[in-house]
């Protein structure tokens, strides 16, 4: 059976509009995936206490809402960094800052994140550095853009 020049139009139109449909998925689905597919955000800072950089010690963001991923990390010498992809999507979220009396002076970020204590008495209970406000009954809020930039410091006072 021979196809009429119109019949063999129509098939190379149809099939040239589900190449260009497809085309515009591909293009769709790219677009959609380009940077963090999640929005996340790198972010950094310094930590002062009293005026000086913390030694030591963890900080940790918590979605104010409840919802979304939390994120932490270690700093030394006051200073924080978290890359894109271990970072925060765009959102407000609740600062939580621990630093112990006998780990800040003694033990360097890895062996805070890994709970050994070197140098210390088994019986003595560290002491935590950081006023309650910054930890424990956190009222620290910081809010993460899309745009940036996310740099976030805080300066602790003891009293």
């Amino acid at each position: 059976m021979r196809e009429t020049k119109n019949e063999s139009h129509e098939m190379r139109a149809s099939s040239n509009g589900y190449k260009w449909l497809l085309v515009l998925v591909i293009l769709a689905l790219i677009g959609c995936n380009s940077g963090d597919a999640e929005g996340k955000q790198g972010l950094s800072g310094m930590i002062l206490f009293d005026g000086q950089p913390l030694k030591a010690g963890t900080i940790s963001f918590a979605p104010e809402q409840g919802s979304g991923d939390p994120a932490s990390a270690m700093f030394s010498d006051g200073n924080y960094s978290l890359e894109a992809k271990k970072g925060l999507a765009p959102g407000r979220y609740v600062v939580k800052i621990f630093a112990n009396a006998t780990q800040s002076s003694e033990l360097s970020p890895e062996e805070l994140m890994t709970g050994s204590q070197r140098n210390t008495n088994e019986s003595e209970t560290p002491q935590q550095t950081i006023p309650a406000e910054y930890n424990t009954k956190s009222t620290q809020v910081i809010e993460v853009t899309a745009h940036g930039p996310n740099e976030f410091d805080f300066d602790i006072k003891s009293k």
